[in-house]
């Protein structure tokens, strides 16, 4: 099997950039951990949400917020070494917190239990959520790895990258408990959808598409 080299032109971001994606994605979780004294959640009763499940909720949103600067990166990341430093920072970052917010729902919140996690109405597609949890992880060390966006490579990033950003809206908008949950999502969603906007309007096709064959028009003398 052919090792693919690292693509000198897509050098790993600066410890500078590093360092403030993993204070920013360390804040982001702190806050998440002490919401519960400053921003305690309630169920549609009144009654308070116990502490192990706000944590779970609020490391989802914390995984969105670190997250978001890749989603809008990405669709600008060949333009520049800086965009692409960037999304690779926030990318990472987002993976690691997004772990935590895994570990903190599958092991502390349902105790490893599968058969609660499978059938909770806390939990909408645990399976894709483990799927894709692992997927990740596993495009974030291709990147740092630096292997080139080729075939495979680059369908698989573009993949993960739609799926997340779907299932954080419609998780976080959609399907969420609570009032606090639809807020976070639409103020995370909207600069991701605007990015999306944006970069499909700067794709341009470089030959005309042709839905059906051109007619063929003979000349009779």
């Amino acid at each position: 099997m052919k090792r693919q080299n690292r693509d000198p032109a897509l050098p790993n971001p600066p410890p500078g950039l590093v360092l403030a994606g993993l204070l920013l994605g360390a804040l982001a979780l702190a806050a998440a951990y002490s919401s519960t004294s400053w921003q305690p959640l309630h169920k549609p009763g009144g009654e308070p949400v116990p502490a192990v499940l706000q944590h779970t909720i609020a490391t989802a949103w914390a995984a969105m917020f670190i997250s978001m600067p890749a989603f809008c990166a990405f669709f600008f990341r060949n333009k520049s070494i800086t965009i692409h430093q960037w999304w690779l920072t926030f990318w990472s970052v987002g993976s690691a917190v997004f772990l935590v917010h895994f570990v903190q729902a599958v092991f502390i919140y349902f105790k490893h239990d599968w058969t609660r996690i499978l059938h909770s109405d806390q939990v909408t597609m645990p399976v894709v959520d483990t799927f894709l949890t692992v997927w990740w992880l596993v495009d974030v060390v291709i990147a740092l790895l630096g292997i080139p966006e080729r075939n495979v490579v680059l369908i698989q990033r573009w993949t993960i990258h739609l799926l997340l950003l779907a299932v954080f809206l419609v998780g976080a908008i959609v399907e969420g408990h609570y009032p606090a949950s639809r807020v976070v999502g639409a103020f995370l969603g909207l600069p991701a959808l605007a990015a999306i906007s944006l970069g499909l309007s700067r794709i341009r096709l470089k030959k005309p598409l042709h839905i059906f064959p051109k007619a063929q028009v003979n000349h009779e003398p």
